[in-house]
């Protein structure tokens, strides 16, 4: 796996503005390559939420998203 091949399957989605799953799972091995994917673990906790109806949603469109906290934490149901 080579820079230019991690650069052929990322720009198409970075062009549409998502990638398909293919992709995502590609895009997700090169970052797992090359050491780990925490930082885009922590992006992804900091700008998206699960909007509870099936979609997903960025910012501000969450609800008790804040700009320097980001994602409220969740509480989950007692077991």
């Amino acid at each position: 796996m080579t820079m230019n091949d991690m650069e052929e399957v990322y720009n198409p989605g970075y062009m549409r503005g998502y990638p398909t799953e293919e992709e995502a799972h590609f895009v997700g091995a090169w970052t797992c390559a090359m050491g780990e994917a925490g930082c885009d673990m922590a992006m992804c906790a900091y700008s998206f939420c699960d909007k509870g109806d099936g979609s997903i949603g960025m910012y501000d469109e969450c609800e008790g998203w804040d700009p320097v906290q980001g994602m409220p934490i969740q509480t989950s149901p007692a077991l």
